[in-house]
């Protein structure tokens, strides 16, 4: 399957754009403290809220957090999905 995932240079905040053979996903994101947050529906909410089985959810996530890295991040840079009380991909950049 052919993916990407393309973050914008917005500043404080912006989105990112998710697009596999499904089509595309928009996920928000923004600076906080020490790490970029990319808003993402929970566990509960994603097959509702994307359309994409929750099986490849985590698959996704990492995916997009390797592109975030490769384009924000730095050596070394790590990141973890928080699921409460809302759903965030934090990137430690």
């Amino acid at each position: 399957m052919k993916r990407t995932a393309e973050i914008d240079d917005g500043g404080r905040g912006g989105d990112v754009i998710y697009i596999d053979d499904h089509g595309p996903l928009r996920f928000c994101w923004e600076w906080e403290a020490s790490a970029l947050e990319i808003g993402v529906p929970t566990a509960e909410q994603w097959e509702e809220q994307t359309g994409r089985p929750l099986a490849g959810r985590l698959d996704m996530l990492r995916f997009i957090a390797e592109r975030v890295i490769a384009k924000r991040g730095k050596r070394g840079s790590t990141f973890e999905v928080v699921e409460q009380p809302s759903a965030w991909l934090r990137i430690y950049v």
